[in-house]
């Protein structure tokens, strides 16, 4: 399940970066860590990402994009992910429909966001 998990966080980014820039051949500036924990009966997986605010092409060429839609890149993922599931027999097609109902598979937003600190713009 983390494998699906992960793939489908990958895969959403670089779907958003390409249907953005209006390329197929890019690949996400982002690092995914896999975070789990709980009990077998209440297992809660979370996937972190740092991203920059673009993609690298096949030369290793990075393409800035202005803001990035964070609603899309979660609706992508949520598809991605539930359909990966079920394709491997771990969901059925009404368990995937309660998840998305449930919001399940979301994307959990930074309190803070803002300009990196720099030695420039650091307080104190």
């Amino acid at each position: 399940m983390l494998v699906f998990l992960a793939r489908s966080a990958f895969d959403a980014m670089r779907k958003t970066c390409e249907a953005t820039l209006e390329r197929r051949d890019l690949r996400p500036a982002v690092v995914l860590s896999i975070r789990t924990f709980g009990s077998f009966a209440n297992f809660h997986p979370q996937i972190h990402a740092i991203a920059a605010q673009g993609c690298f092409d096949e030369a290793d060429h990075f393409h800035p994009i202005p803001r990035f839609n964070t609603s899309v890149i979660e609706e992508v993922f949520q598809r991605l992910a539930l359909g990966r599931l079920h394709r491997a027999n771990r969901h059925s097609e009404e368990s995937m429909h309660t998840l998305l109902i449930m919001e399940v598979f979301r994307f959990q937003r930074p309190r803070r966001a803002g300009p990196v600190p720099t030695a420039r713009n650091r307080s104190g």
